[in-house]
Formats: structure tokens, C-alpha cells, sequence
């Protein structure tokens, strides 16, 4: 004789056994175990995501910032403003 051990499906601190379940209740169930599933995904994927676009966005600071100390020091009515001669 072989023995089956019955789900228990636990929600809200109260547990269920998933043989009385109806077939909307099986599919509200499945619902909820695939979104959770795709949700971990979805965050997984972000948190590989994150870095990559902070590097992006500091790499892109740094060359804007660049660029503009490069057009402040070479254009020559802001070095006048400034007292340098021309």
C-alpha cells in the first residue's frame, strides 16, 4: 500500500488541503504560484540591470562634465568674463 502525502496549501496563516480545492480555486492557485515565479524572474533580471545602467549614466555624467570644462576653457569670451586675456 502506498501512501500519498496530500498538498497543503497554506494562505493568511490557515492551511488547505489542495484535494477540497474547486477548479477555480486550482486556478487561482496556479495564477499565483506562475506570477510569483515571474515576478523573482522580473526582479532577478532587474537587479542584473541596475549596475549596467549606473555605469551607463555615470560614464555619460562624466563625459558631459568633461565637455563642458573643455567648452569653458576654450571659448574665448568666458575667459574674458573671467579677466584672462585674449
Amino acid at each position: 500500500m502506498s501512501e500519498t502525502k496530500e498538498n497543503i496549501v497554506t494562505l493568511d496563516g490557515e492551511d488547505f488541503q489542495e484535494s477540497e480545492f474547486t477548479s477555480e480555486q486550482l486556478e487561482a492557485k496556479t495564477h499565483i504560484q506562475t506570477l510569483q515565479k515571474r515576478i523573482a524572474d522580473y526582479e532577478y533580471e532587474i537587479n542584473e540591470l541596475l549596475p549596467s545602467l549606473r555605469y551607463y549614466k555615470a560614464k555619460l555624467i562624466s563625459s558631459l562634465k568633461a565637455t563642458s570644462q573643455d567648452i569653458l576653457k576654450n571659448d574665448p569670451e568666458i575667459k574674458e568674463v573671467q579677466g584672462e586675456k585674449k
